[in-house]
């Protein structure tokens, strides 16, 4: 092969190897949901004697995912390392990943979220409370610029009648609008509305909102002979609604 007609042929694998990704094509898929960093201190053995959170990406809902991610650390043993041939104690960083549907990521967080002026606690579906059933609802809803609730839109729920009592009593909050500029503006987020007894903690797909996160709403169903009717519940800015803390039975994927 002559040398010009090489170079030439090298330089055209080069180029369409470099070239971007065609129309048809698509890239890699973003990942749907939230990272925890947790530091672990391991002993000779690898077996996990200490773990503590370090960063996440999903700070709306309070310690609930932090928390999981520390549970998870204390459970995984990790490989042994060795020193001038002796196993040593050492420190690793874990990350653990918790997927979300319909999470937009974190960008979506930084849009301007309006204020709540009245929320209404929901009433625990009277059978599923008797049955000790936990769960919960996931809303989207939109504020108009008017400080109006323009659209409630239920995105899932882990029961039908969930779903039902939390798009009921959401629908009578009432808002300011969010601003851009000081002028009002239209929004749209995300809220998780769980459903828990003392004995039966809501799973935390149910505790934690897809960004754009509003945060979370819990409905705590206290015992049958301190039950009360369910009463309207003063507002509350998105970073301050209530988040229930108490460890759930299932986590997600590392």
């Amino acid at each position: 092969m002559k040398t010009p007609r090489f170079i030439a042929l090298l330089a055209a694998l080069l180029l369409a190897l470099s070239a971007p990704l065609r129309a048809d094509e698509k890239a890699p898929a973003a990942k749907s949901g939230y990272t925890v960093m947790v530091e672990v201190e391991v002993d000779e053995n690898g077996v996990p004697q200490s773990a503590r959170f370090l960063s996440s990406d999903e700070p709306s809902t309070g310690q609930i995912l932090s928390r999981l991610a520390v549970q998870m650390a204390l459970k995984n043993k990790l490989p042994p390392r060795e020193q001038n041939g002796h196993k040593v104690k050492y420190k690793a960083r874990e990350p653990f990943f918790f997927p979300i549907e319909g999470d937009e990521g974190p960008a979506a967080d930084q849009a301007p979220k309006p204020r709540v002026k009245n929320a209404i606690q929901p009433v625990y579906p009277p059978e599923l409370a008797k049955s000790q059933t936990s769960g919960g609802a996931i809303l989207e809803f939109v504020v108009d610029a008017k400080g109006n609730l323009a659209r409630v839109t239920v995105m899932r729920a882990s029961d039908p009648a969930f779903a039902a009592a939390a798009e009921e009593a959401f629908k009578k909050w009432t808002f300011s609008p969010a601003k851009k500029d000081d002028k009002p503006v239209e929004s749209r987020w995300r809220i998780a509305i769980a459903f828990e007894t003392a004995e039966t903690p809501a799973d935390w797909p149910w505790r934690v909102a897809p960004r754009p996160s509003f945060g979370s709403w819990i409905v705590l169903r206290a015992p049958a002979e301190e039950a009360a009717p369910a009463a309207e519940a003063p507002a509350s800015p998105p970073s301050e609604l209530p988040a229930a803390l108490a460890n759930p039975d299932r986590a997600g994927a590392k």
